[in-house]
């Protein structure tokens, strides 16, 4: 029995780096190729393709092999999610309007603004906010819980690592926007800490949908307030297409008994 777990647990810290340097990669090559007006289509799509399969897909079926529980749902009925989230919710909110503050934008340039443009980023960036959730907290924060034990120190690791492994990944905006290394760092301390306040929510409010709610509300403020972040009718849409065409995918290569489990 011990050997089968140490032998999951070498898996899963080896699936755990190939996947975090894929995401790097392709988060690189895409940024790379949407900076040349020539590529900018064929860096978009690579993208929403990278996101879904090294994000979305791959997490989930590494999960299903491995065992790890993704607790999607929440309790309902219990007092403290309610209370814990109501927490959480009103903290990405708050970070997400103080971002948009940085852009020298408010409550007042959203209620003037588009409509399409709001919703179109909210479109755009459904398919990262489910990546974040199900590599950073449903695989790694999960991962670590379910083969180190459920204890306060493997739940500090799980908040850490989770974290760390978030923010790091802002690297990539050195090569994406030139940014100098204070401005790198900043963005990477400020990811970090917003890792730590999620991982902490998770300890409490347990389910992965408000965390990619928050994700989700956290980030349209964020680019919101960026004017470059616009998009077209098909541009908005194409993300979620082949969200829907890699989910549906995935869901008919899991054998029906594993399909809906239950993963509390």
């Amino acid at each position: 029995m011990n050997d089968d777990k140490g032998l999951k647990r070498r898996y899963f810290i080896r699936n755990g780096v190939i996947l975090y340097l894929c995401w790097l990669a392709m988060l690189v090559t895409a940024n790379t190729l949407m900076r040349e007006a020539e590529t900018s289509a064929l860096g978009g799509v690579l993208y929403y393709l990278g996101v879904i399969l090294i994000g979305i897909v791959l997490p989930a079926h590494s999960c299903l092999k491995l065992g790890i529980s993704i607790p999607i749902l929440p309790e309902w009925k219990s007092p403290v999610f309610w209370m814990t989230t109501a927490v959480f919710f009103a903290g990405m909110v708050f970070l997400g309007i103080q971002a948009m503050a940085d852009f020298g934008l408010g409550w007042a340039d959203v209620l003037r603004g588009s409509l399409w443009h709001v919703l179109s980023t909210a479109l755009i960036l459904l398919n990262t906010m489910i990546a974040y959730t199900m590599l950073w907290y449903g695989y790694f924060y999960r991962g670590i819980l379910e083969f180190w034990g459920g204890g306060a120190r493997s739940r500090i690791a799980a908040i850490f690592v989770s974290a760390f492994l978030y923010g790091a990944y802002h690297t990539t905006s050195l090569i994406d926007e030139y940014a100098s290394a204070g401005q790198m760092f900043g963005e990477i301390g400020i990811t970090f800490l917003i890792g730590i306040f999620i991982g902490v929510y998770l300890i409490f409010g347990k389910a992965l949908l408000p965390v990619a709610l928050g994700f989700w509300i956290i980030n349209i403020f964020v680019f919101y307030g960026d004017g470059n972040f616009q998009a077209g009718v098909l541009e908005s849409f194409r993300g979620p297409l082949i969200l829907v065409v890699s989910i549906g995918s995935l869901l008919l290569a899991v054998k029906p008994s594993e399909r809906w489990r239950k993963t509390g």
